[in-house]
């Protein structure tokens, strides 16, 4: 399977006048600051740290080299998950799945990714669309294999294009799609744009927007202060500092309202996100499945403290500053925010459904089997137990939607 990249014409990590740019989850993100000509460890981190030490060490040299006594939380965040070698994304381990640190919805069943298969067909019949997917943030491959075998059985003419940043997952992916001549994997979104120019068909992710880097704030007597890092006694902790206006001026323009004492991510990433999606879309529809909530839910006494956090072996990591790189770092995706930006950017909105909502509207219960043989571990069971994990779930599961947006289409069938 051949990985379809852009770095024959650039270079690993972008210099441009202090401005460094990486790629993040498949997208380009530009950062400006004072972070850019020290980005490359030194030989003399890699000899000697532990893989987990790397990471928080690079960070505190690179502030004290740089004479910063403050690190915004989305720079932090973009070296912790997507530097070229130690970033968290970028190491060759498995993350998803039991002996990962998280499960996404394909690695509960495959039963997931046949209902979305048989969605993706019907809908392209219904806005008379070509049958052409493109994932962002594809993982290890797992949906995408899902998909591809589905639609097959079904013999279908299709393309589906998968982009992941993580060189382990595009290798895996590959593997995995790789009886699949309709199945291409690429290493950005820019490499991927740069071949499917007016795309027309329909953008798939789960779990994307929630790997996004964040800027942090928190209200302390009715004042925004900005939340980031700094170092005292060799550790990173958190400092703050007043936000700046295009900080505050994002809180106005998308309507937050939060209370004195609460911390809250500020997702700036969003308009840069969907801007490129509007972009490359000619015509189709955009499904994002991920966690979140809306700024109602975001108010909540429960939210005081923001949704920023890690996880590492399928647990919650609170302190996300404490060995950074060695695992992955989430906050719920703010859905009102995405919206309002998205239809700003010429992107209409469609739907947003709880996902096990969005499940039965597709069937999922016609799906039971009946176990004759009395085997739990038959592929039955299997299927079984997977589909009450999608309709009944658990807190974590609950909490997923499933946003559908549209451009110069009509999901409406006769």
């Amino acid at each position: 399977m051949l990985i379809i990249s852009d770095r024959k014409n650039r270079q690993e990590e972008k210099l441009f006048n202090g401005v460094w740019c990486c790629a993040l989850a498949g997208l380009e993100r530009t950062m400006v600051g004072g972070y850019d000509q020290h980005f490359k460890f030194r030989s003399s981190f890699s000899d000697f740290l532990w893989e987990e030490e790397k990471m928080e060490k690079f960070i505190q040299n690179l502030m004290q080299e740089q004479n910063e006594t403050f690190m915004p939380f989305d720079t932090f965040i973009s070296y912790a998950l997507y530097h070229p070698v130690h970033g968290y994304y970028q190491k060759q381990r498995t993350k998803i799945g039991t002996k990962g640190d998280f499960y996404t919805s394909s690695h509960v069943g495959e039963i997931f990714g046949k209902l979305v298969a048989y969605y993706f067909d019907r809908v392209a019949r219904c806005a008379r669309l070509p049958l052409h997917i493109c994932e962002i943030g594809g993982g290890d491959g797992r949906f995408a294999r899902t998909v591809c075998e589905t639609l097959a059985n079904l013999k279908r003419d299709f393309k589906y294009d998968l982009i992941d940043i993580s060189t382990a997952n595009q290798r895996i992916a590959s593997e995995l799609v790789n009886d699949f001549q309709e199945c291409r994997v690429y290493d950005s979104l820019t490499a991927w744009g740069e071949e499917r120019v007016g795309f027309s068909g329909i953008f798939f992710s789960n779990e994307w927007l929630d790997a996004q880097p964040v800027k942090v704030v928190k209200k302390e007597q009715g004042v925004i202060y900005e939340i980031g890092i700094s170092v005292r006694d060799n550790k990173l902790i958190e400092a703050k500092r007043p936000a700046d206006e295009v900080i505050t001026k994002f809180l106005d323009d998308y309507e937050y309202k939060f209370k004195d004492g609460q911390k809250m991510e500020v997702p700036l990433y969003m308009s840069e996100q969907a801007s490129s999606l509007s972009s490359y879309l000619k015509k189709g529809i955009i499904v994002t499945v991920d966690y979140g909530y809306t700024h109602h839910e975001c108010s909540q006494p429960s939210r005081r403290n923001g949704s920023l956090r890690g996880y590492k072996s399928h647990q919650v990591i609170d302190n996300i500053l404490e060995k950074p790189g060695a695992y992955d770092i989430t906050h719920h995706v703010h859905w009102d925010t995405w919206e309002k930006i998205s239809e700003e950017k010429g992107l209409q909105s469609v739907s947003r459904t709880k996902q096990n909502e969005w499940l039965l509207q597709l069937g999922i219960l016609d799906h039971l089997k009946t176990n004759t043989n009395g085997d739990p571990f038959s592929c039955n069971q299997k299927q079984n137990r997977a589909i009450r994990s999608f309709v009944l779930g658990d807190q974590m599961t609950n909490s997923f939607d499933v946003c559908i947006q549209s451009k110069n289409v009509s999901l409406v069938c006769s």
